[in-house]
This record gives structure tokens, sequence and C-alpha cells, in this order.
């Protein structure tokens, strides 16, 4: 399961991802802060760096987060023919 939280201590991101590893899943926490709760959690951690901004509510975060997500995807579909169907099948959106 993949979380993404700019803090790390998002309380809706941090009850899906406990429920998450209590049911044996692995976790991928996407954050700013590497000694999150959220971090310590996850069993890998993608460091999303982001400085000081004038952008509303963590913009530049979930910004930086939606392209390095992005490139990741394309670049899945790129090496493996049903990496879309694969992702499809698989994809929620918690909340």
């Amino acid at each position: 399961m993949v979380v993404i939280s700019g803090t790390g201590e998002t309380p809706v991101a941090l009850h899906l991802a406990r429920l998450a590893v209590g049911f044996g899943a692995d976790l991928l926490a996407v954050t700013t802060r590497t000694d999150s709760t959220l971090a310590r959690l996850a069993s890998a951690v993608i460091e999303v760096p982001t400085a000081g901004t004038g952008q509303f509510g963590g913009s530049l975060f979930e910004q930086s987060a939606l392209l390095l997500l992005d490139a990741v995807v394309l670049d899945l579909t790129g090496s493996q023919s049903d990496a879309y169907a694969l992702m499809h099948a698989r994809h929620a959106n918690l909340q």
C-alpha cells in the first residue's frame, strides 16, 4: 500500500496505514519527514524534500509527489506490457 502524507502525521493516513500493516500489507510511505510516525510504520520510505514555499496548504509537496509517482507509473507501463491492467485492478483510493 502507498500512503502519501507531507507531514507523515495526517490522522486518516495513519489510521489507514496502521490497518494495512495490521493485515500484513507492505507499506510505502511518501512524505517529507523520514522521522514521522508514517515513516516508522512503513517498510520503505520515499522522502520528497520540499523547501519553504508561499503556496497554500502543502501544495508544493503534493505537486512533487504527483510528478514523482507519475514518473514511476510511466516507467512501469513502459517496461511491462500488462502493467496498466495490473495497476488498474489493484488501485483503490481510500481517502
